[in-house]
């Protein structure tokens, strides 16, 4: 689930290795890191990238580019954006790596993928629909049933085709990041979104959610 623009593929696929790899300092310095910085891109995302109360960065891809930047000695220029703007600066080569995107045919044009981890998507839905809604054909046929998605998320084949049926018939809502998704759902103004565990346990927690939905 990580990405980089392609000319970055050998140096990073190298510290990938060593990440798998136990090493010594001098063979991590063996690394050819380049004469400029890597401009990598975190978004927030539940707990793949989040604040902490006190402003400090924390989550499962800040650990992973923290080895990284360890591991290999390159010098990484890190900013936090949102989902939108990084696939568009990855695509134009104003970003060389951002973290835990989803590969598909499009993306394969200006980017090169090194897969770290893997997870499935989950239905979260507002628990006054649990009676009526058991697949997609089923919301479908709810004509007033509202979804809800992140611009610019990918989600997987499947998902992303009952998306787009759904944004042609004007029952797709889109929000800028995780946390404004969540608090439609908690609102009602959506009913149904679909997350990965590390994100909704996060939201679903802080905006005191649980009883509200079902997974």
């Amino acid at each position: 689930m990580s990405l980089l623009h392609s000319n970055l593929r050998h140096l990073v696929l190298a510290a990938f290795l060593l990440l798998a790899t136990p090493i010594c300092a001098a063979s991590a310095g063996a690394i050819a890191c380049g004469s400029k910085p890597i401009r990598l891109a975190f978004y927030e995302f539940g707990y793949f990238y989040f604040q902490t109360p006190s402003q400090q960065p924390q989550g499962i891809d800040k650990e992973i580019i923290d080895e990284l930047i360890k591991r290999s000695g390159c010098v990484f220029q890190i900013q936090v954006m949102k989902r939108a703007r990084i696939w568009e600066d990855l695509a134009n080569g104003n970003l060389d790596m951002s973290v835990s995107g989803i590969r598909n045919p499009e993306r394969d044009q200006f980017a090169w993928f090194a897969t770290y981890l893997s997870m499935k998507n989950y239905a979260v839905l507002h628990k006054s629909i649990k009676s009526i809604v058991h697949d997609f054909e089923s919301f479908l046929a709810a004509t007033t049933l509202q979804f809800g998605a992140v611009s610019s998320f990918k989600h997987g084949e499947l998902q992303d085709q009952f998306l787009s049926k759904l944004r042609k018939a004007g029952r797709l809502q889109d929000s800028p990041d995780a946390e404004a998704l969540f608090r439609k759902l908690k609102e009602n103004r959506v009913s149904g979104i679909f997350a990965q565990a590390p994100v909704s346990r996060k939201w679903l927690r802080e905006l005191s959610m649980e009883a509200d939905v079902a997974v």
